[in-house]
């Protein structure tokens, strides 16, 4: 919060605390303003606004910061885990969080050894501490995808993500295939056996081309002829 916001914050601390018929010290408000100062005001307020709804005593810091911290967005380590095993198939489009991800690959040797419940403890372990440590450190929460082979799938889950606005729509369309470019000549070329001077001189290449060459075989040269 900047100064005008803490301002306005404590404003709202005077209005709780008159409610009680109780006033706030000089001394009280710079301790508040120093645990949940690093924070935005929408979510000091949120998290002010709900200890006030759920209790009958006035908020004490610790459950506002708390209340702070469970509201940014991070799924709860189940709802980690449900999300991470979809990596498990390589074809899958998967958008997950910096601490899924670093709690999965702590957890993978576990996982690759086949034994489901310990694999699940160990990622849970290492997601509530990864989400600890970013809460702590009032870092915002940050999704991205881990791309699957299956093109095919991949449009649905990355506009979903999107729709959620765990993505933003430019990040997605850079991520989703785009119509095929029509060959250049210089490509045309290559595949048909005529390609430029310099890559012929260079004697380094040519076990590539041939082998290229090979692989592409008479598919790729009837399509040059088709085009």
């Amino acid at each position: 919060m900047n100064r005008r916001e803490q301002r306005d914050f404590l404003e709202t601390l005077d209005a709780a605390y008159e409610m009680h018929g109780k006033t706030v010290s000089s001394a009280a408000k710079r301790l508040w303003v120093e645990g949940v100062g690093q924070y935005p005001l929408s979510a000091v307020q949120y998290g002010f606004s709900r200890v006030l709804q759920t209790s009958p005593f006035l908020p004490k810091l610790a459950d506002v910061r708390l209340m702070i911290l469970s509201n940014d967005g991070r799924p709860s380590a189940d709802e980690a885990w449900a999300i991470a095993v979809q990596v498990s198939d390589e074809g899958a489009t998967v958008v997950w969080t910096d601490e899924i991800s670093t709690a999965w690959m702590d957890a993978k040797p576990i996982i690759d050894t086949g034994d489901n419940v310990a694999a699940r403890m160990a990622f849970k372990s290492s997601y509530n501490r990864a989400v600890d440590l970013a809460r702590e450190g009032t870092i915002p929460i940050h999704w991205k995808p881990s791309l699957g082979h299956d093109i095919s799938s991949r449009h649905a889950v990355l506009r979903a993500a999107y729709e959620k606005g765990h993505l933003s729509s430019d990040y997605v369309q850079s991520l989703l295939p785009t119509p095929e470019k029509p060959m250049s000549e210089s490509v045309r070329g290559f595949i048909a056996g005529s390609v430029g001077p310099d890559a012929e001189e260079d004697s380094s290449h040519k076990p590539h081309i041939r082998h290229l060459r090979s692989i592409l075989g008479g598919n790729a040269s009837a399509a040059c002829s088709e085009n």
